[in-house]
């Protein structure tokens, strides 16, 4: 057997190192239980904010965990060549369903329908791709207190959906029992 084709076996922080079973299975159980959770609460948000029915919601909660999915392979399995256009990454990194864009989609399901939150999620998806391709030029426009300033907000928002959740849901006959 060549050498560039023996798998290494090694510690999860390792490049190219292959941990063993019983090392590697509890991690993928705790990235699975994490990533359910931060997938499909956006998806069940927009969802209530829309006023879906529930088989509308269940389209749109398989949506979110198919998508990521797919953007999963493809951050794992990259498409292209490294030194020309390349998309995905090669790294084993899960992408999932942003809390970004959360408020934007409540604030467009509040005036318009569901079909409107995914025109404006196409828009602002291909204004996502021709911004990557200019990040290096614009990065100096978004030092760590820009940033920092934006997610903190963004949680700031995010509170009151929490606590309404954990108490029920805020059209609960029961909320907060």
């Amino acid at each position: 057997m060549e050498e560039n084709t023996k798998r290494k076996k090694g510690s999860i922080f390792e490049l190219h190192g292959v941990p063993g079973f019983y090392e590697a299975f509890p991690l993928a159980l705790q990235h699975v239980v994490a990533m359910i959770v931060g997938c499909v609460t956006p998806a069940i948000i927009v969802a209530g904010a829309a006023g879906l029915d529930d088989g509308d919601r269940v389209i749109l909660i398989q949506a979110a965990l198919a998508v990521s999915a797919l953007s999963t392979f493809l951050q794992l399995f990259p498409i292209g060549k490294k030194g020309g256009l390349r998309l995905g990454s090669g790294l084993p990194v899960i992408m999932g369903v942003s809390f970004a864009y959360v408020a934007s989609m409540q604030a467009i399901a509040e005036d318009f329908s569901i079909a409107a939150i995914f025109g404006a999620q196409i828009v602002g998806g291909v204004v996502a791709i021709i911004i990557g391709f200019f990040i290096d030029r614009i990065r100096r426009l978004f030092p760590p207190l820009v940033t920092g300033t934006v997610v903190f907000t963004i949680g700031l928002f995010l509170y009151p959906m929490a606590v309404n959740y954990m108490a029920g849901g805020a059209a609960s006959p029961d909320y907060g029992h």
